[in-house]
């Protein structure tokens, strides 16, 4: 039980400093943005790879906070349950938990179609930065592998009690 309350706030601590990388995408892809918007209307003309580094920044920044928003469990948590089960605490707890199975579910679900995906598309190129679509497809397989461990480490803390303490 040690080394899974340990691994669970080595997990909590990576995900601390992970937020920094979508963070650091959406910072990029404002000042690429800028950076095009200024060059079109001084320069009237632009950089030909801008728009698609726009399209992959926002794609990775999308799928890489994905782990983020699992751990902070933002994904299926209905408001009306809130309500619902005021009274029945142990009722919100087994539907909490519920919850958390599926988006584990559907993580793990997905994951060998992710890498389907990318073994498909091996051998291909984005148009405009030439880039190996492997690369820009790896984001989903990290994204919803992170995703599983953050669920992972959900219902850990939800069996151990450890929810409760926090709160």
């Amino acid at each position: 039980m040690k080394v899974l309350k340990k691994c669970s706030r080595c997990f909590d601590q990576f995900l601390e400093y992970w937020f920094y990388v979508p963070a650091g995408m959406m910072l990029a892809l404002l000042v690429v943005c800028a950076l095009m918007v200024c060059l079109r209307k001084v320069l009237i003309g632009a950089f030909n790879w801008a728009d698609e580094a726009m399209r992959y920044l926002m794609v990775y920044s999308t799928f890489l906070t994905l782990p983020l928003l699992v751990a902070g469990k933002r994904n299926i948590t209905i408001d009306l349950t809130d309500i619902m089960f005021q009274r029945r605490p142990r009722g919100a707890r087994v539907f909490h938990i519920l919850a958390e199975l599926m988006t584990l579910l559907c993580c793990v679900v997905l994951i060998p179609s992710l890498f389907t995906f990318m073994q498909n598309n091996k051998n291909g190129f984005s148009p405009a930065m030439q880039l190996p679509l492997w690369i820009v497809y790896a984001c989903l397989p990290v994204g919803f592998g992170l995703s599983v461990l953050a669920s992972i480490n959900n219902l850990f803390k939800m069996l151990a009690g450890k929810e409760e303490e926090e709160t």
